[in-house]
């Protein structure tokens, strides 16, 4: 019998990392990423990548596999991590998925939606629309036509409103209707998701992003736009990136982008957690501060490990 998959999750700056990594070393345990940004090679300080020396420690997969300049999508993701998890299952290798990417996992563990074929004409006529009148107008548009998917997707997020529309447009059909194939649990799992207060977690990330920039994430960018040929138009919606890059290009001066930055931070998270309330078969927990890591990865070890990829007898 195929085992559980276990998966840690939460918004950005909660922990999973550092409490997956103490799982997976007690549990002698690789990692799967689940993160759409993290894949990129040389986006290291600004997806805030495992360090080389824990990546020695402890195996990690779905890390550095595409170019910036490369479209990567759910649907490569699901095909290669697939692969990843049969391989590691077929050789009784301990593993956990661990990210903040709740599409790649609700497409993981549920299947993904073959999707209307894209008529980028139109799509083009949307965006030059969204720039016109704002995205709010087209998040309007999309409840009069499809309200549950306008319900489920944040006003701001431009990309997802614009694909609605652009399905309904095509074939005449809310995409929630057609998404009914995506929904259905076709792998079994176990999801750990990680909360935190939330004036906390505002704090974090600000911290996260001084911590950033110190080590270097303007020259990350820097190095990215020249040396890598640029970043391609879904390495580009990584938080951070592409406010960086409107300093380097001076259309923002420092603060002005250090702002943009912790907002974007801000509105990432906030999505991730509109996402995370939505999966069943899910343990929540509130941490606070910077808890003992190995000691609640030892709990929740006895707790939940059984009957997972994180227990191989």
């Amino acid at each position: 019998m195929s085992k559980k998959l276990f998966i840690v999750s939460g918004a950005t700056a909660t922990g999973k990392s550092r409490l997956a990594q103490a799982l997976a070393f007690i549990s002698s345990a690789h990692i799967i990423s689940v993160d759409s940004m993290k894949l990129y090679r040389g986006m290291d300080i600004g997806t805030d990548k495992p360090s080389p020396e824990i990546r020695k420690k402890i195996p990690h997969h779905l890390i550095d596999v595409a170019e910036p300049t490369e479209t990567y999508n759910v649907a490569r993701y699901v095909e290669e991590a697939s692969a990843v998890i049969e391989r590691l299952m077929s050789e009784k290798v301990s593993f956990l998925l661990e990210g903040g990417t709740p599409l790649f996992i609700k497409a993981l563990v549920e299947g993904l939606f073959e999707g209307v074929p894209a008529d980028l004409t139109l799509r083009r006529r949307l965006y030059e629309e969204a720039g016109r009148s704002g995205t709010a107008s087209l998040h309007k548009r999309l409840e009069e036509v499809d309200p549950i998917s306008a319900q489920r997707i944040h006003s701001n997020d431009l990309k997802r409103i614009v694909r609605a529309l652009e399905v309904y447009e095509t074939v005449g059909c809310p995409i929630s209707l057609l998404q009914r194939q995506f929904g259905k649990t076709r792998r079994d799992y176990f999801l750990l998701v990680l909360w935190r207060d939330r004036g906390e977690l505002r704090e974090r990330i600000h911290t996260r992003i001084r911590q950033m920039l110190d080590n270097g994430f303007v020259e990350e960018v820097r190095n990215l736009v020249i040396g890598r040929g640029g970043l391609g138009s879904t390495a580009v919606q990584a938080a951070g990136y592409a406010e960086v890059k409107a300093y380097l290009d001076g259309g923002l001066d420092f603060v002005q982008m250090v702002r943009r930055i912790e907002k974007r931070h801000w509105q990432l998270a906030r999505r991730q957690m509109v996402w995370l309330k939505r999966f069943p078969n899910v343990c929540h927990i509130c941490l606070k501060g910077d808890p003992d890591y190995e000691s609640l990865a030892k709990e929740l070890f006895s707790l939940y490990a059984g009957g997972t990829s994180l227990l191989f007898s």
